[in-house]
């Protein structure tokens, strides 16, 4: 049985299909160039322990894809110098201990790997449309974390639910941070 996130996913796309027939082009551009690996932050956004790429996934990438590149979604990269191990790898914890003020990081959780804070001021880069990226200053805030593998649906669980999401995925040695820069209730 697939978890609750990814069954709300799968009907949100149905209905989005139903509702407007434009969906099916824009879905399956997204699903070629997910497949051949060509978005910048792919991984941060979803990584399987398999290669395969769903419709699912490129339904719910298309969505928070367009919430980056509208502005909504502001992302920041912070360099640790390590790759993430297993979840449960007590590696990972003593890694994320000597990341340094003003972040820490705790793993273990029971919905997600672990929590990732900062306690001053931080830069988040946003896009905006038509213009320049610019610059959104969170004083301290505090998000779930996600290592390695994580599936598009919960990504975006963390995004509606949490307003934003910290990211390790596996072969990086950066944790990106995506934070939804206005929180209100959007359907999948």
């Amino acid at each position: 049985m697939s978890a609750m996130h990814t069954q709300i996913l799968r009907e949100s796309m149905l209905t989005a299909f139903e509702e407007d027939p434009s969906w099916y082009p824009i879905v399956a551009r997204a699903f070629r160039r997910l497949a051949a690996r060509t978005y910048p932050l792919q991984s941060v956004f979803f990584q399987h322990d398999r290669d395969d790429v769903s419709i699912d996934d490129a339904y719910g990438f298309c969505l928070a894809w367009s919430e980056l590149c509208s502005g909504e979604l502001a992302v920041c990269r912070i360099e640790i110098g390590a790759t993430p191990r297993p979840d449960v790898s007590p590696e990972n914890q003593t890694t994320l201990d000597r990341i340094g003020a003003p972040f820490s990081a705790t793993v273990g959780g029971y919905e997600d790997d672990g929590a990732f804070a900062w306690a001053a001021p931080i830069v988040f880069d946003v896009c905006c449309p038509n213009g320049p990226t610019t610059e959104l200053v969170s004083s301290f805030g505090s998000l779930p974390l996600e290592i390695g593998s994580t599936t598009m649906s919960r990504t975006l669980l963390h995004l509606r639910a949490d307003g934003g999401i910290a990211r390790w995925p596996y072969g990086s040695t950066e944790i990106v941070l995506l934070k939804k820069r206005t929180i209100h209730p959007r359907p999948w």
